[in-house]
């Protein structure tokens, strides 16, 4: 009995145990690269903002100060101004490395940051708020999910003692997965109860695992990703060699001019025509009784200030105008 259930389970645990030992041994260590780390800093995939080794490998460079924008669909729209695009032409004395895509909201950047807590300490930031986060009902779990890593939950349960901060977080984070691994340890943190022996043995010992892991795929992160030749170095020329403001505020109200033409609400063209114009007269007053005031969003943005206050991280907060 025993010889036939090794032959069908034997090959399995042998497998098994063998991916534990490769990635075990798979060294963690990379050399800086700036050219790599430029790249990888407007690499705005799923893939590279869930990455350990990418953010943390350009944050700890000394040589080359890249410093985190965190923030979410902004970053996504290359144009001349973009922060990847000025730091570029004039040779700024930092790299923004931007820590975001569309849906990422404060809960995903909280959890993404227990990934860099040394490279985030005494550091300094960026922070983008999206107003339209701020609604009701919140952001759904699916969207919570895409930004989601097991790195991000053992990294958070190994570092982070059980206080109100920890506690809120764990049950935002079973809220929006029930089914998660480590759900005993984080139901533990949810409820205020400390990890026992046990627990912190399996917990350190997974997060060992899911570093090694990463430091594995992190190339695969930002594989093929051309932001960098096709987004940033083809808007260097339509900037002046000379920094001064009043010259990049003429470049903003031309390159405004030039695409927003088909109507008198100062809206791209491009999503004018595709995605309002066809119902402009439909949409009048239908957010009438929209309100920010009421939101999950603003606890999850409590976690985040709270963490930048414990690390005395200098940030930038940024509000930009929605609608």
């Amino acid at each position: 009995m025993l010889k036939r259930l090794w032959r069908i389970f034997g090959p399995v645990i042998c497998a098994l145990v063998l991916v534990v030992v490769v990635i075990y041994c798979y060294p963690q260590g990379r050399k800086h690269n700036y050219q790599t780390d430029k790249r990888n800093a407007v690499t705005l995939t799923t893939a590279n903002f869930k990455s350990r080794i990418n953010k943390t490998n350009a944050l700890s460079n000394k040589e080359h100060r890249f410093v985190p924008f965190f923030g979410s669909s902004e970053w996504l729209r290359f144009d001349a101004l973009h922060p990847a695009v000025l730091a570029e032409k004039y040779d700024r004395n930092y790299r923004p490395y931007f820590i975001g895509q569309r849906g990422a909201a404060s809960l995903n950047q909280y959890l993404g940051m227990q990934q860099m807590l040394p490279e985030l300490k005494n550091g300094t930031a960026v922070y983008v708020l999206s107003p339209q986060w701020f609604t009701k009902k919140g952001y759904n779990s699916a969207a919570f999910q895409q930004f989601f890593s097991n790195d991000q939950l053992s990294s958070f349960l190994n570092q982070n003692e059980t206080d109100e901060n920890s506690e809120y977080a764990a049950k935002r984070i079973l809220e929006m997965k029930p089914e998660i691994a480590m759900k005993s340890q984080l139901s533990k943190v949810a409820k205020g109860q400390e990890l026992n022996a046990f627990d912190k043995t399996y917990v350190q010992f997974l997060a060992e695992l899911n570093k090694r892991e990463d430091a594995l795929f992190s190339p695969f992160a930002a594989q093929n990703n051309a932001n960098y030749d096709k987004k940033v170095l083809p808007y260097l020329k339509e900037l002046p060699d000379e920094f001064s403001y009043e010259a990049l505020d003429q470049v903003a109200v031309r390159d405004a001019e030039e695409h927003t033409k088909s109507n008198s609400f100062g809206i791209d063209d491009r999503f004018y025509k595709k995605r309002l114009s066809k119902k402009i007269g439909k949409l009048k007053g239908f957010q009438e009784h929209l309100s920010y005031e009421v939101s999950q969003e603003y606890g999850d943005l409590q976690l985040v200030l709270n963490q930048f206050a414990k690390l005395k991280t200098n940030v930038i907060f940024v509000i930009p105008p929605v609608n």
